[in-house]
This record gives C-alpha cells, structure tokens and sequence, in this order.
C-alpha cells in the first residue's frame, strides 16, 4: 500500500524511523516526531509496535549493506502489523479449541475475528490498533489455558508477555489487564503449590517489561501516562485542527446517539463508528454499500442475541470463575466504546471503529458460541455456510475496494 493512504501511519513510522536512524528512543519533544498541525508526538504514550518495526527494518539494513530507501523501510515495519493479524489468527483458533471443543465452531470463530474486513486493512499498514487486538487475544488465551492447566510456567510465562504487550500498546485495551489480574487471583486458592512464586514471577516480569515507559515518561514530563502532556503540546503547538463533540452536541449522549455527523453527510457517532468497525479503507473515504454493514451488523447482532441466550441457558453449569471472566468480558466491550465517545466529546470528533476493536474479541465470541447453540439445535451445516460465506465476503471486499489501494 503507498504512503498516505491510512490513518496516522507516517505519524507512527516518525517514531520508529527516528529510533532506526538515532539508535535511542524519542522523548516526544522533537520537532522531528511531532505530528503536523498536531504539535503533539505518538512518543509520549505506549507505541511499542513502532519499536518492534525497528528490529525488522535493522534486519533489512544488515542485510543490504547498500542504504535503504525510506519505501522499503516502510514496507518492512508493516511486517508488525502483517505478523499481529496472522497471529490473531492462531491465537482465536486456539482459543476456540479450548473453549468449543470442536473443529466447526472453532473455525467460525477464527473467520469472524481474521476475515472482518477492517481487520485486513489495519494488517496491511504500521498502527498500534491491531497489535493492542493481537495482545487481548493472547491474554485471553493464557487466562484460558493457565485455568485448564492449574496455571503451569508456561501460561504464567504467557500471561507476563501477554499483559506487558498489551499495556505498551493501547489504553483502551487495559480492560483486559484488569481482567487478567482479577481472574488470575480469583480462580487462585493461597495455599496452592508455588502460588507465591508464580504471582511474584508474573507481577515482577510484567513490571520489567512494560514500567520502564511510564517511569521514563515520568522522569521527562512528571507525567505517567503522557495524556496531560499530549494535551499541552497540542495546546502549545498544535494548529486548533481539533473539534470537540462538546462544541456540537449538548452532552455525551446526544452526541453519541444523534443521527448526524460534524461532518456533512456522514452519519452519527455510534452509526460511523459501527460501520468502519467493519470495515472503512483509506482514511475512511473508501466505504461499503449501506446493505453491506447491515448484513455484518445483522449477522453480529443475531449472534450475540443468541449467545446470550445460550449463557443464560447454561448459567449454573459455569464456575465462579467462568461467572467473573464473562463479566469482565462485558466490562471488555464497553471500555472501548466509552473511551472512545469520551475522547469524541471532549478531545476530538472521531467516530472511528479502529479505536473500539479492542472489543473485537469479546464480540466475536458472543457470536460464535450464539450460532454454535444455534447449530446444535437444527444442523452442523449452518457453521459450515456462515464461516465460508463471511470468509468469501470478506475477501471479496478486500479484492473489490482494498486492492486498488494496495496496488494504485
């Protein structure tokens, strides 16, 4: 895909760009990795799929021993995002098998996480978005995994990596970070075997691999998260290119609700964020059909309905465990969605699906284990048509609108 052509790539490439050249990470202070008419940097928050694009463009720099043009360098900190939406991918069908037990439900749950089509797009360009889903999918995985096998070194191993990925990525993600917490220490008794060791493993490993950013942020600015400093340089630096919601709307619910964009013809708040949840290319210029979003949106919404049933249904087979980790999952899918319209209200309009796909999983999952039931009631056949039919429109989709992005 050519440079420009999605959201806040170059912004994020400044970052990784400026390690690759300086051998150091950026403050957020430089001149060089402030945002345009922004005035504020990605660097002052947690971006660490930008460090790791550095490691893939210093092997492409060892190998060629020639300098490297800034295209290719580009290309090759994709491979970040290429490698998150592949393991996404892996990971939602490990998940399936432990949870399902079989391989047609299991299936459906891979295609409904990995063949969304906005899912491809955020794969196909540098952004911390689909990294922050890769990162919520492996906890989910490990907290899974760590409760079936009585928390053995390998899930306790996961999990570190896991919780510290997800933490240096996207804070509209850490609902899963308490999540991890909360369910780690409920399923625990304090008399198990190594429970010590294992808890001070896991807080110390995660408290190695992701403080350090905060703590440094701290040194620089007396400011853990870099919120209030990102804040302050806008202020300071920025070109007043933001438009609040609060200016437009009388409150948040208004605003969210409302059946109008700030912006000419797009729909409202929760319409555009929905619909390019989905599936929006380009800097959300490239769009489906309306019949398009509402056959997604149909197909979601009937699953989850169905799902819910299927939990209340089975309610007194699930542990206490189980009851809290379905809990968290809800708490899961609305922090995104909060975070999000609070941003739109009081920061900067956006209704943008990427900043809410941190909820992807706990979505997707609901769905699965609805047409699952579902399935279970009438025929096996159904999981079949629906994982091939949501497969074959999906890439669809990709052919019919993101391909004459990719190759202009």
């Amino acid at each position: 895909m050519p440079p420009l052509r999605a959201p806040d790539e170059i912004a994020r490439f400044q970052l990784s760009n400026f390690i690759y050249l300086h051998h150091h990470l950026p403050i957020g202070t430089e001149a060089v990795v402030r945002i345009p008419h922004w005035g504020f940097s990605y660097a002052m928050e947690p971006y660490l799929p930008s460090m790791l694009a550095v490691l893939v463009m210093k092997t492409i720099g060892t190998w060629f021993s020639f300098k490297v043009a800034i295209g290719s360098l580009l290309l090759s900190a994709r491979m970040v995002s290429v490698l998150s939406a592949v393991g996404i991918m892996i990971f939602s069908y490990k998940i399936g098998s432990r949870i399902f037990n079989k391989l047609t439900p299991t299936l459906l749950f891979v295609a409904f996480s990995s063949f969304l089509p906005q899912i491809i797009f955020l794969g196909a360009y540098l952004n911390n978005d689909i990294f922050s889903i890769f990162s919520t999918y492996m906890i989910f995985y490990f907290l899974i995994r760590g409760q079936q096998t009585r928390w053995d070194w390998c899930s306790c191993v996961g999990l570190i990596i896991s919780v510290s990925a997800c933490i240096l990525t996207y804070y509209s993600a850490y609902a899963f970070v308490l999540m991890a917490v909360m369910i780690y220490f409920i399923d625990h008794k304090v008399t198990e075997k190594d429970y010590l060791i294992k808890t001070v493993t896991i807080v110390g490993g995660v408290f190695t691999l992701s403080a350090w950013f905060f703590i440094r942020n701290y040194a620089h600015f007396g400011d853990f998260l870099g919120i209030k400093t990102t804040a302050e340089y806008y202020e300071k630096f920025g070109a007043n290119v933001a438009h609040p919601g609060g200016q437009y709307f009388n409150n948040i619910i208004e605003m969210i609700f409302s059946n109008h964009s700030i912006f000419g013809p797009d729909p409202g708040w929760l319409v555009m964020t929905i619909k390019s949840a989905i599936g929006m290319f380009g800097f959300m210029e490239v769009r489906f059909a309306n019949k398009i979003y509402l056959l997604y949106f149909l197909i979601l919404i009937i699953g989850c309905i169905l799902g819910l049933n299927s939990l209340i249904r089975h309610r007194n087979n699930f542990t206490v465990t189980q009851k809290f980790m379905f809990l968290f999952l809800t708490f899961c899918l609305a922090l995104p969605f909060a975070l999000s319209a609070y941003a739109s209200y009081f920061r900067d309009y956006q209704a943008q699906g990427r900043y809410v796909l941190s909820a992807l999983l706990p979505v997707m999952l609901l769905a699965t284990e609805g047409y699952r039931w579902l399935a279970s009631k009438t025929h096996q056949i159904l999981l079949y048509l629906l994982t091939g039919g949501w497969v074959l429109l999906g890439l669809y989709l990709i052919k019919t609108y993101l391909f004459p992005i990719l190759i202009p």
